[in-house]
């Protein structure tokens, strides 16, 4: 992948089997002031110039991918998320457009699939060109995007500050409390149970980055202590 860095679930999107040698990976790369490329058979090419990019995702095993870009307007952050397969995606219309006083920026969590095609996409908003000593990304509120109508449902009740999902779209992953900062909860979108697990102690940077088993039976995450900051750091 000529270009990686930084490799992360909002920068690769693995499309296919690892076991399968035509695997296909698609990542981003700032290469060129940005880009999404494509990689497969030992060779990359270019997908899509973005110079402005913020986060993407995709549907575990297609080539169907959601990602976001942002740009400063007059009255806020102008931000954008597109979906589609690579072989479309690229005339695609935002499926989202927002913007945000705020200056929030989209960040997509998961695309819901209905016959063989995105049928909506689940993402949050997180803080746009801020910097200092942050541990775990400081989103804001849980969105659904139904793409046939355009209509968006909003979910602010123990989801708050939605980072992660599922791989099949039932679970969310958050912290409550100050963003990034506070409890780790996971919470069933179908039924509704939440749990929540306390940070160890001494972990006083909260907890976040929640990721799932592909069966659910299991979630992981990361916790923080201490400032990178400091003098000398003593963030571990």
């Amino acid at each position: 992948a000529p270009g990686l860095e930084n490799a992360g679930p909002e920068t690769v999107h693995i499309a296919g089997s690892p076991y399968d040698a035509s695997l296909t990976v698609i990542y981003m790369t700032y290469n060129n002031n940005g880009q999404i490329m494509v990689s497969r058979n030992g060779g990359a090419t270019p997908l899509l110039n973005v110079p402005d990019f913020v986060s993407m995702t995709g549907v575990p095993g297609e080539t169907i991918i959601a990602y976001a870009i942002a740009t400063y307007g007059q009255n806020g952050l102008i931000s954008d998320m597109y979906i589609g397969d690579i072989s479309t995606i690229a005339g695609a219309s935002p499926a989202v457009h927002l913007e945000d006083s705020s200056y929030r920026a989209i960040k997509p969590l998961g695309i819901h699939m209905e016959g063989g095609s995105p049928a909506g996409a689940w993402y949050t908003l997180r803080p746009y060109g801020i910097g200092g000593d942050i541990v775990f990304d400081p989103t804001d509120e849980l969105y659904y995007v139904e793409l046939s109508s355009g209509a968006v449902t909003t979910y602010n009740n123990n989801v708050n500050h939605s980072a992660s999902m599922s791989t099949d779209l039932t679970w969310v992953a958050n912290a409550r409390g100050e963003p990034g900062n506070g409890m780790f909860h996971i919470y069933n979108l179908l039924n509704g149970a939440t749990y929540g697990f306390n940070p160890i102690a001494g972990n006083d940077r909260g907890s976040g980055y929640g990721v799932f088993s592909p069966a659910n039976g299991y979630v992981a995450w990361m916790e923080g202590s201490g400032w990178t900051m400091s003098a000398p750091p003593n963030f571990p």
